[in-house]
């Protein structure tokens, strides 16, 4: 009987998160009975299950609407008053329903009788995520091995949170930079993991971009963290540059405008995950101008198509590109950095730029390929299965 992995945290359909929960999955679902469960809205459209037949589901809105009539009625009367938008569990919480129920203890006791039914849990969180303290005392006190997949960029942290921190069993973390985060403030085991490109056969099947002609892309979320604004802003104001613009998100409708008339900047909009090679076709050098990430993916995507990077030093950049020659880094903020990063890119003879894009498919092929990651997960794995109670 294979062993169970609880695969928790704050699961949607379409984000980051998502895609980590999936590479996680992916990994472990072949050795293990893996089950994701969100402590968020999630339907059977999720990425995080994309791809994953024997994986099985579910959220505390899914369970607490199937547990009780009384919520199924209020969530149902919502769900068609608020004109069928969503699925009728994520309305389970509204003011009649409120007033006779006590939602967090309520949620508390399905959190908990998940994670007891576990060998291993795998929280894919912010360390500030909402019941991740309960969690680690409950696991604590099951002893049931807790592993925290951290989310985002990990700054101060207060004190009075070191405790049950430390009750959390290991965290794996994107890069050594975000461990190295947390553990100046306190000491917690840890590995470091990356993720992987998820179209990576497609990925490793384009050309190596030899820069004899050069067109840039970003590709992402449209939101002020991402920085696309200003690196958009800026090839309105160099004509002679070609930018390829994939994505959404709420600034899409300021971004639309700032790209309007300009013949050298093209917008197609949001990707499937199934396009996204065709992207890095059409693309030589991807631009990461984020003010703020954990990867991001989009980075080993472009390292798998072999394509130069220009990026800021977020998330696990810098060690991703160590010892390629892909130098080229700029802040987001500073919009004269990313000229002198374009400059560099373009002062790069054909030769140069075919070394370089190489060495950066090089890279994603002996440490971020879909084996390397699922490996590094089960070996991890196996540790605290041993040390379970089960």
């Amino acid at each position: 009987m294979k062993k169970r992995v609880l695969i928790l945290g704050p699961i949607g359909d379409v984000g980051g998160r998502d895609v980590e929960v999936n590479i996680i999955a992916r990994s472990l679902a072949e050795n293990y009975d893996v089950r994701i469960f969100s402590t968020g809205y999630i339907t059977e459209n999720s990425f995080a299950i994309t791809g994953l037949k024997d994986v099985s589901f579910s959220s505390l809105q899914r369970e607490l609407f199937s547990k009780s009539l009384v919520m199924r009625v209020f969530g149902f009367l919502k769900y068609l008053s608020a004109g069928k938008k969503e699925k009728a569990y994520s309305y389970i919480k509204n003011r009649f329903s409120r007033a006779i129920f006590n939602f967090r203890n309520q949620e508390l006791v399905v959190l908990k009788s998940e994670i007891e039914r576990a060998d291993v849990v795998i929280a894919c969180v912010q360390l500030t995520t909402t019941y991740l303290t309960e969690t680690a005392e409950f696991a604590k006190e099951k002893n049931i091995p807790l592993i925290v997949r951290t989310t985002g960029t990990i700054r101060e942290i207060a004190p009075k949170y070191f405790g049950f921190l430390k009750k959390i069993t290991h965290f794996i973390h994107h890069s050594q930079a975000n461990a190295e985060n947390l553990n100046r403030q306190i000491a917690l085991p840890y590995s470091v993991i990356d993720q992987c490109a998820l179209s990576e056969e497609s990925l490793l099947e384009i050309p190596v971009a030899s820069g004899s002609t050069v067109t840039f892309g970003f590709i992402g979320r449209f939101s002020h963290e991402k920085g696309v604004l200003p690196m958009a802003e800026y090839f309105t104001k160099h004509p002679e540059l070609q930018l390829l613009i994939a994505g959404d998100g709420p600034q899409k409708p300021e971004l639309l405008s700032m790209i309007a008339g300009h013949q050298n900047i093209t917008f197609i909009g949001h990707l499937q995950s199934s396009e996204i090679h065709s992207f890095f076709e059409k693309i030589d050098c991807l631009v990461i101008p984020s003010r703020e990430e954990s990867g991001p993916l989009v980075g080993l995507e472009a390292m798998a198509a072999g394509k130069l990077i220009a990026s800021t030093n977020v998330g696990a950049m810098a060690g991703r590109l160590l010892h390629t020659g892909n130098d080229f880094w700029f802040d987001i903020d500073d919009i004269d950095s990313l000229g002198r990063c374009i400059g560099e890119i373009l002062s790069l003879s054909p030769p140069a730029w075919t070394q370089i894009s190489s060495a950066v498919r090089s890279k994603y092929l002996s440490e971020y390929t879909g084996e390397s990651i699922r490996n590094q997960y089960l070996d991890l794995l196996k540790t605290f299965v041993d040390e379970s109670r089960h």
